[in-house]
């Protein structure tokens, strides 16, 4: 992963990245609703499917597998 792609994934990216859009949603009258999306796959104890989900959230936009 180059340093770029790290810092695109980086919980400070994803911060004002969502202030952001958070920004311009407030600029659409008739916007009733968002949500957000995870970036990354993350660890999670409530994901234990052995074989499946070993252990991931997979629902993120980036995969490291």
């Amino acid at each position: 992963m180059n340093s770029t792609a790290r810092h695109k994934v980086s919980e400070d990216y994803q911060a004002k990245y969502y202030r952001k859009t958070l920004e311009i949603a407030d600029q659409i009258g008739n916007l009733r609703g968002m949500s957000p999306w995870i970036w990354k796959n993350f660890r999670s104890p409530h994901r234990e499917r052995p074989g499946y989900r070993n252990g991931l959230y997979r629902k993120g936009l980036l995969s490291q597998t």
